[in-house]
């Protein structure tokens, strides 16, 4: 049992081609010796398939995505194409911001923080020597 991911390249008239793993990281790593001279200039769709396998042969598809690869004159992935894309998705769908609180709610978080840890030293106050803060 194991989990192996699978690259599928779909042309214009809707046959698929499935594309090595390996091939597809070497030509993402932008390798000069890898193209596909067949998909020069074009851009063409593509499947990234997670699939689930047993005694290597695939059961279940556990995940799919569909997008678009674009090549350059020479059958390479075109690395302009690709950052151009990300900046749309960041248009469309900005990161949330890491603190997800106003900060009026942030202050009052951290005055209970100190109200809750003043009642606990308080309240027990041989964890209060036992932290060093006692004499």
């Amino acid at each position: 049992m194991g989990i192996s991911l699978r690259i599928f390249l779909v042309n214009d008239d809707d046959s698929i081609q499935r594309l090595a793993l390996s091939r597809y990281d070497r030509l993402l790593e932008r390798d000069p010796k890898e193209r596909l001279p067949q998909y020069a200039g074009e851009r063409v769709r593509y499947a990234l398939a997670v699939v689930d396998l047993v005694d290597r042969e695939p059961v279940e598809i556990l995940r799919i995505q569909y997008s678009y690869l674009s090549f350059d004159s020479e059958g390479r992935i075109d690395p302009a194409e690709g950052e151009r894309e990300a900046r749309l998705l960041l248009e469309i769908f900005p990161p949330e911001p890491i603190i997800r609180n106003p900060w009026d709610q942030a202050v009052w978080i951290s005055l209970l923080t100190i109200l809750f840890l003043f009642l606990l030293y308080t309240m027990i106050p041989e964890l209060y020597s036992f932290l060093g803060f006692g004499t």
